[in-house]
Formats: C-alpha cells, sequence, structure tokens
C-alpha cells in the first residue's frame, strides 16, 4: 500500500492525479476511484497499470474516460 500511495502522490505532485480517495466502508464493497489526465485511452491504461498495487494483483479496476463538467469551490477547501 505504501508503494501504491507513493505513486499516487508522484502523479499529483506531477500535476496528473486530480483526485485520488476511497470510500471509507471497510467490507468487500470498499472501493477507491482516482481521476487524472491522460492524452488518450493507451496513456491512461499505461498509468493506471504501472501503479505497484495493479501489478502486484493487490488492486484490479478498469478505466474510464470522464469528462469534468463542474467543481465546487468547497473541494478545494476539503482537506485543508
Amino acid at each position: 500500500m505504501g508503494e501504491h500511495f507513493a505513486y499516487l502522490k508522484k502523479l499529483t505532485e506531477k500535476g496528473v492525479v486530480l483526485l485520488a480517495g476511497r470510500t471509507l466502508n471497510t467490507d468487500p464493497s470498499s472501493f477507491g476511484i482516482v481521476i487524472f489526465l491522460a492524452k488518450d485511452e493507451m496513456e491512461a491504461a499505461r498509468i493506471f497499470a504501472d501503479n505497484p498495487a495493479v501489478r502486484a494483483g493487490v488492486f484490479v479496476g478498469e478505466v474510464y474516460p470522464y469528462s469534468v463538467a463542474l467543481v465546487g469551490e468547497s473541494i478545494m477547501k476539503q482537506n485543508r
């Protein structure tokens, strides 16, 4: 998990990851979401596949194209 967090933190510092987190429940329905910038689906798939937790089989998931329509000001204040 430490390598997973470090990978996402590095991408956040580079401006690639916009948002990363997980649900707070601890049962099997728990999941995480990472919203990141990629020039195309091939690059997005590479970013996802390069995650140490994905490579190790700890996490599985899917990449979906996403377009931001609105961003609330409160999201910037959420974790300050």
